[in-house]
């Protein structure tokens, strides 16, 4: 899913995505690498760019169980007060960990 705050300037634009990934790490994560990851199971990402594409964070959903997986499947980002919230939606099987 993606979802766009729209704002005056490309700088204030805030695009957010979201999806699974396989890796261990993504890029400008602020999440720590995902030392359990095995390359079977995904695990859940957000990843925030601004209106001229540049990529500004991302985070990694993940678990301790390395035979679960993450999707986060819907996302939505607006600003306020200066701070980017993000809300998304996903399915997990990695229990109550």
């Amino acid at each position: 899913a993606i979802s766009v705050f729209p704002a005056a300037a490309a700088v204030d634009t805030r695009i957010v995505i979201c999806g699974e990934t396989f890796d261990q790490t993504l890029p400008a994560a602020v999440t720590p690498p995902n030392t359990l990851w095995a390359n079977v199971w995904s695990s859940g990402f957000v990843a925030v760019y601004d209106g001229t594409c540049s990529l500004l964070w991302s985070y990694q959903f993940y678990g301790q169980d390395q035979n679960a997986s993450t999707l986060i499947t819907d996302v939505s980002i607006h600003v306020a007060s200066g701070m980017e919230v993000v809300t998304y939606c996903g399915v997990s099987s990695n229990g109550n960990y």
